[in-house]
């Protein structure tokens, strides 16, 4: 039954779509658990790191359809729905902060998707309660069900992001600082790593066949390498045996593999090519490729600049803002 007071159906309706959203989230936690056990002891990190399609799509649209049976005597005005969908979201996102321990930098880039399923979820529940309130329950099921198959088919999908940048210095020059550089001084300035995303700051290593390259990002993260492939002054190719321990990447952004490259431009300088292959365990892969292809090409001129300025032997060097820094140049 529906309360008859606005303010308690309001309630009513933010309360018990966050209840079924947390339990629907635990269930597809569980079957992780039990489906896709690497770290199976873990199972907040697994919960909040290996989202699929259910996360994005499937529990907030729930959610929104569930509420809209206690709003369907409140005003359902389209803005009306947007507000509180927005809001209904906003609650989903605290609780996945800290019930779930999710990062804030990936609830934020999820906040667009959740709402806008939400709002969907909030739509089409309210016609549907209207029209033929038997089906809207017989539909209940039928979203745990798809919960449940979704879970137990995770997703994944491996990209490859390549960035190139000009440098005045030789091939010589440089490359000593791709696999061995020293720390760098210079903040990093770029908006997401503001917000706490781990930035490079100094990588350790031999540029050899089975050799260690150990990168070291702040917040005390980093990443371990080994070296497979080492052509002096030509090539630098390695596979990542050791991923960065951070709330905001763990499970979500798997390093696979990376390469620097570093072809003479025939007139003394060299052009930098880096490409970085990386698995997402989460979906629509193709929405959340976009902030993983920026943050790696931000990784790519963070370090090539450093590595530029190393290389030249000058002291000062601005961190990169965007996608080129004030040295050098990006293709």
């Amino acid at each position: 039954m529906r309360p008859q007071n606005p303010k308690w159906a309001l309630f009513a309706g933010y309360a018990v779509s966050q209840v079924v959203g947390l339990g629907a989230l635990a269930l597809v936690a569980a079957i992780f658990v039990r489906f896709n056990a690497y770290q199976a002891n873990e199972l907040v990190g697994l919960t909040a790191g290996i989202l699929g399609f259910s996360h994005f799509f499937l529990i907030p649209f729930g959610m929104g359809f569930i509420a809209a049976y206690f709003w369907l005597d409140l005003p359902s005005q389209r803005t009306h729905n947007a507000r509180r969908a927005a809001f209904n979201t906003l609650i989903a996102c605290f609780g996945a902060a800290l019930v779930l321990r999710e990062g804030a930098m990936c609830l934020m880039m999820a906040f667009f998707l959740l709402w806008v399923f939400m709002w969907s979820g909030l739509d089409v529940g309210q016609h549907f309660w209207r029209k033929n309130p038997f089906l809207s329950v017989s539909l209940v099921p039928l979203f745990l069900l798809l919960v449940w198959a979704e879970a137990t088919h995770p997703p994944t999908q491996t990209f490859a992001v390549s960035t190139q940048f000009h440098s005045s210095a030789s091939p010589q020059s440089l490359w000593k600082y791709t696999a061995n550089y020293p720390r760098n001084p210079h903040p990093a300035n770029w908006w997401l790593y503001r917000m706490g995303l781990p930035a490079p700051l100094q990588s350790t290593g031999r540029a050899v066949v089975g050799g260690r390259r150990d990168c070291v990002l702040t917040g005390g993260v980093s990443i371990g390498e080994k070296i497979v492939v080492a052509e002096p002054n030509r090539k630098l190719e390695f596979v990542i045996d050791r991923q960065p321990q951070h709330p905001e990447i763990v499970h979500h952004f798997v390093l696979e593999r990376g390469r620097i490259e570093l072809f003479p431009d025939g007139r003394g300088g060299t052009i930098l090519k880096g490409t970085s292959w990386y698995r997402l365990n989460v979906a629509p892969a193709a929405y959340f490729d976009l902030w993983s292809a920026a943050i790696v090409r931000q990784t790519h001129a963070r370090v090539f600049g450093w590595m530029d300025e190393l290389a030249r032997g000058e002291g000062t060097i601005s961190d990169s803002s965007g996608p080129a820094g004030r040295r050098g140049r990006w293709n």
